[in-house]
């Protein structure tokens, strides 16, 4: 069966194309369907974030109406009313200061109008139709008994005229006798003007788009004129009686509205029986959108068309140089010896070929190298063998250390002699420490074995040193090599605190530092020269490069490094050096790779510091 490499190049073009155009077809439908669902969003988070804070407005209007018509409520009640003022005149100007105050908080303020049990309701700023709102309002069985105590916003209220609507707060004026039944009471009446520009605002300004406020059942006011059956749709619709059970934030539901599609959107006004929606047409959604694919497009089908014509060309000019680069590559993998590859041409296939040779003369000695570094390897693999076993051959028996020391300890119980104790056990301690089996132990077992040889130091020079830790709890079971940290702070004081005075302060800090953890100890001694100190650190880059040098065959070697490196072997180091150092940089590059290591910085006169890198796990 034929692969699509077995057919001619011209007809993988063809190939390439029709598949080309059919991907054109399906990413522009997709690209589409993306830019219709990214509008739609933004369409949806626009009204959720204008009828949020809207809404928060609304509320705050309200609740500043209800606060400051119970103020002056409050002061009628505290005044003896309905006896005060005193005269209809003075009562009159009070209630028009009240519809003043009421007015500069709202700009849907109609009226007001105090209603008491002794005397004729006077009002303020009442016009003919909203009187006889109030009016109406004031003959309510409650208000006319004087039994309603708490104050409330009252549902949309009809006026004379058809949908003309209105709302009002009523505020009971109580006295402190105890009767349980009000005075009088504060009313104040409210149309939906402002509600309306906060329709308009949620409908974008678009006549497509139809802005509602609903209460209830109850269409209250609409920013297009609507005939009956469709108030009626519009409350089906955001009732559920439609068929679809309420609308959800971020909800994707489309109804027809005069023949068009609409997206439904509505939101709850905090505290109230108010509900903001919005209708917003498809077509004002779509509209930005429409544009950008006609033009994408046209730019995609004449890309591809230009892609096709450049193609055919452009295989037909390298299909031959190219062959004969193959036909000479296949005589270099089949052939020992250097071939170098001939070439016509001198555009970018010409420049291909003299890359390939270039390349294979590279490869050719890359391999005389690798063959060099393996011979070196193996040399160094027979030192390292040789010094691994002079060590072992000069180790001591531990056990005899051990009940040395202990009985040393013994001793010095008896003769009260607790310095010596304390000096015994810490020296059993790190020689318990420094010949055990494992070569990979924890970092607090690295604290505690630097910690007992400070106790040494401490007992030899008492109050003049001082040790101090920095370590994050989750860094105490990070894993590493064994006696790493107690030479270094061994070296704080063969070279660091000797022949200065004063007193000596070391600090161990740990840091995470991404995959790896960082290992800062520094001590306030008397510093390294720059002299010396650059060329201390010219012996650890010499470490490091000959770590590098044999990296490419230790995977061939039968035994790890990375499991138990031992020190490396003798070089010729000048006398004086810190050999410790050089050791331990030599052990995390053998153990751990190039990346990790060693790293010395210092002030002469003022303070050194060593830090160690090595990975978390």
């Amino acid at each position: 069966m034929k692969t699509f490499g077995d057919f001619r190049i011209r007809n993988q073009i063809n190939l390439i194309v029709c598949v080309a155009a059919a991907l054109l077809v399906l990413t522009m439908g997709a690209v589409y369907a993306a830019f219709d669902a990214i509008m739609t969003r933004a369409a949806v988070e626009r009204f959720y974030d204008l009828a949020e804070r809207s809404g928060k407005s609304v509320r705050s209007t309200l609740r500043s109406i209800e606060a400051n018509e119970r103020n002056y409520a409050f002061i009628l009640e505290k005044s003896g009313f309905p006896d005060f003022p005193g005269t209809r005149v003075d009562m009159a100007r009070y209630v028009a200061d009240s519809y003043a105050s009421m007015s500069a908080i709202s700009d849907d303020m109609k009226g007001v109008i105090l209603v008491s049990g002794k005397s004729a309701p006077v009002s303020a700023g009442v016009d003919a139709n909203a009187m006889a709102v109030l009016e109406a309002l004031a003959r309510q069985p409650e208000l006319e008994n004087r039994t309603l105590v708490r104050s409330y916003f009252t549902k949309a209220i009809q006026g004379p005229e058809p949908y003309l609507l209105y709302f009002a707060h009523v505020t009971p004026i109580l006295t402190s006798s105890g009767s349980g039944r009000a005075e009088g009471y504060l009313i104040s009446l409210f149309d939906y003007t402002t509600v309306r520009d906060v329709l308009e605002t949620l409908a974008g300004g678009d006549s497509r788009n139809l802005g509602l406020l609903l209460e209830g059942d109850r269409v209250l006011v609409a920013t297009s004129a609507l005939a009956a059956d469709e108030r009626q749709q519009m409350v089906g619709i955001f009732s559920g009686t439609s068929g679809t059970a309420g609308v959800a934030k971020d909800a994707r539901r489309y109804v027809k509205y005069r023949n068009k599609s609409a997206l439904v959107l509505s939101a709850q006004v905090p505290e109230s029986d108010w509900t903001l929606a919005v209708l917003v047409s498809r077509a004002v959604i779509k509209a930005p959108i429409l544009l950008m694919v006609w033009v994408g497009l046209g730019i995609l089908l004449a890309g591809v068309s230009i892609l096709a014509v450049a193609s055919v060309a452009t295989i037909r000019a390298i299909t031959g140089p190219v062959e004969g680069i193959v036909r000479s590559m296949e005589a270099i993998g089949s052939s020992p010896g250097y071939h170098e590859i001939v070439t016509p041409v001198n555009n970018e296939v010409g420049v291909m070929a003299t890359h390939i040779n270039s390349m294979v003369r590279k490869l050719e000695e890359a391999d005389r190298r690798t063959r060099e570094a393996e011979k070196r390897l193996y040399e160094m693999d027979l030192t390292r063998m040789r010094t691994e076993l002079s060590y072992y051959q000069s180790q001591i028996n531990p056990h005899f250390l051990y009940n040395t020391l202990e009985s040393i300890r013994s001793m010095a119980i008896v003769h009260d002699a607790e310095e010596i104790g304390a000096l015994a056990v810490a020296t059993a301690g790190i020689f318990r420490y420094a010949v055990r089996s494992d070569q990979v132990v924890k970092l607090c077992d690295e604290l505690t074995c630097a910690g007992e040889y400070m106790t040494i130091m401490q007992i030899r020079f008492p109050g003049r040193y001082s040790l101090h830790l920095k370590v994050p709890g989750d860094c105490l079971d990070i894993p590493m090599y064994r006696m790493l940290l107690q030479p270094i702070v061994e070296n704080c004081f063969k070279h660091g605190f000797a022949g200065k005075s004063g007193s000596g302060r070391i600090h161990i800090g740990v840091a995470m530092q991404g995959d790896a953890c960082r290992i800062a100890v520094s001590d306030n001694g008397k510093g390294i020269s720059q002299e010396e100190l650059e060329s201390l650190r010219a012996l650890l880059a010499e470490g490091t490069d000959a770590q590098a040098a044999g990296k490419g065959s230790s995977e061939e070697q039968p035994a790890s490094r990375a499991e138990a490196p031992m020190e490396p072997a003798a070089k010729q180091i000048p006398p004086g050096t810190r050999v410790g150092l050089l050791n331990i940089h030599c052990r995390l590059q053998l153990g751990y790779g190039g990346m990790y290591g060693l790293q010395l910085d210092s002030r002469e006169g003022f303070w050194t510091r060593v830090t160690l890198l090595i990975p978390k796990a």
